[in-house]
């Protein structure tokens, strides 16, 4: 392992096992403790931690999403049946007297025609002021912290990300998500998905988005990509 591991940091290997060996369980481990060294002060908070903390972090949660352009406004009512379920990752400032700086979230899509159920990874989010590139002590990779905890820590599930957000669809590529056509879904998670209004999609048959494979683009974790048969991978823009 220690052998491959090296092949694929020198590039020795295919770009394929270098993916499948960073999103393997040993591989995503090791990256995630070393992108999480990179964040001081910052704690990630998932599982049963979001629903011991104070009630605050669900209105803190509101103004942010509400802030995003990119973003639906989420309420209370929609994130705590998520928290329950561990499916809610918070990035927590505790030199900042625990002010939530950032969240990552799995939503329920639903199950596929083979029973399989599948998840959207949406509501991502780090405030301006800590994101990585932004001016200011506080700037830091939280983003891609959050990102790689979730997608370990589910790396059982069938994830897609869906977005307009280029930043958004730059840092899932950094973590090994491919991306793929939204005819390569499972139909019925393909509809699922794609519940956008008439005014952005130019039809009143999202099947038939006018925006689809274009500037919205569908991405799935390596694992998800390997058990629905390696579809075809579309170019990242």
């Amino acid at each position: 392992m220690i052998s491959q591991m090296f092949e694929a940091v020198t590039g020795v290997v295919p770009a394929d096992m270098r993916t499948a060996l960073r999103t393997s369980p040993a591989g995503a481990t090791v990256l995630q403790h070393l992108g999480e060294r990179q964040t001081p002060g910052i704690r990630y908070v998932s599982d049963a931690g979001t629903l011991t903390r104070d009630d605050a972090w669900y209105t803190q949660i509101e103004d942010i999403t509400g802030a995003e352009p990119h973003l639906l406004t989420k309420t209370r009512e929609q994130l705590e049946p998520a928290a329950r379920e561990g499916r809610v990752t918070l990035a927590i400032d505790t030199t900042e007297r625990g002010r939530v700086v950032g969240c990552i979230v799995l939503w329920d899509l639903g199950r596929d025609h083979t029973g399989q159920m599948w998840y959207e990874l949406g509501t991502f989010v780090v405030v301006p002021d800590h994101r990585y590139k932004a001016r200011g002590p506080k700037a830091m990779p939280i983003g891609d912290a959050l990102y790689r905890r979730l997608l370990h820590t589910h790396r059982d599930k069938n994830i897609l990300a869906t977005t307009t957000n280029i930043h958004a669809i730059h840092t899932g590529q950094r973590h090994g998500m491919q991306m793929v056509s939204f005819t390569d879904l499972p139909p019925g998670i393909h509809r699922a998905t794609c519940i956008c209004p008439m005014d952005k999609t130019g039809t009143n048959d999202n099947l038939h988005c006018r925006i689809k494979n274009r500037s919205c683009r569908v991405r799935i974790p390596f694992p998800t990509w390997a058990r629905i048969g390696c579809p075809q991978r579309l170019p990242y823009p």
